[in-house]
């Protein structure tokens, strides 16, 4: 069976975590399981999880402060709550933070299979930008429009995010302060193994002509500058993926 995406379990109770890792197992996942909050964030530190299913309510250290960890280490890995308590506050924080679904034990594994199918099947783009206020007002409209979005503050984290998973689209900011896009660029084309596969956009509210050409050679397919046009940057980046979708189906 093809494997589907790397699944984290995190829960104190034993039962929970090898029924639970059995059956997505047997769906196709590949599974690993954490007995604590704790021991979650060692093993997220080592290993790259497409998802992490996180009770809320554990000891020490409970599933809303587990999350925050793991969004700091991984912030790629989309994260389901799971709890057998009536905890409305910390339901509260979970959601605030972001995660993508809230379960209740006794656990409905259908729920569970379409919260995955929902999120993990949703074009992943990794945004770039320095500019805080760029960053987080494209971040909205991008995930209003159905996308999944991670973001970074700089080139050093991008690459930091891409050599754990290489996102569908890369919107790459040219001018920023750490490294550049274009320095970005050619980093990732060194070190992250099967970078061309992602569509870069390369994005900036500066002339910068010059940049885009040595961008375009690096593989960057379009350039957008600012501000940017929300429906074009859309239309672009779902014509450039079904492009990228024809071209490897005739391989």
């Amino acid at each position: 069976m093809e494997k589907k995406a790397n699944i984290l379990v995190v829960d104190d109770e034993e039962s929970v975590r090898i029924t639970l890792s059995e059956i997505l197992r047997l769906e196709g996942y590949s599974v690993a399981t954490a007995s604590s909050g704790l021991n979650a964030i060692d093993i997220i530190k080592v290993e790259s999880f497409d998802a992490v299913i996180l009770d809320i309510k554990m000891p020490k250290l409970n599933g809303v402060e587990t999350f925050r960890e793991i969004k700091k280490i991984s912030p790629e890995t989309i994260v389901v709550m799971m709890t057998a308590h009536a905890v409305d506050e910390l339901i509260a924080e979970a959601i605030k933070e972001g995660a993508c679904g809230i379960i209740y034990k006794p656990l409905d594994f259908d729920q569970i299979f379409a919260i995955f199918e929902k999120n993990l099947n949703k074009t992943f783009i990794l945004l770039v930008d320095d500019e805080e206020g760029i960053r987080e007002t494209l971040s909205h409209f991008l995930k209003d429009m159905g996308y999944r979005v991670v973001k970074a503050t700089s080139g050093k984290e991008a690459i930091a995010i891409l050599d754990r998973k290489v996102p569908d689209v890369l919107i790459l900011d040219v001018k920023m302060e750490d490294i550049d896009g274009v320095e970005t660029l050619k980093k990732i084309n060194k070190v992250i193994p099967g970078s061309q596969k992602m569509v870069t956009i390369m994005i900036s509210g500066y002339d910068v002509n010059d940049k885009i050409k040595e961008a375009e050679k690096l593989g960057a397919k379009a350039f957008f500058p600012k501000p940017i046009d929300i429906k074009k940057l859309k239309a672009s980046i779902d014509k450039l993926l079904k492009k990228k979708k024809k071209g490897e189906r005739e391989v």
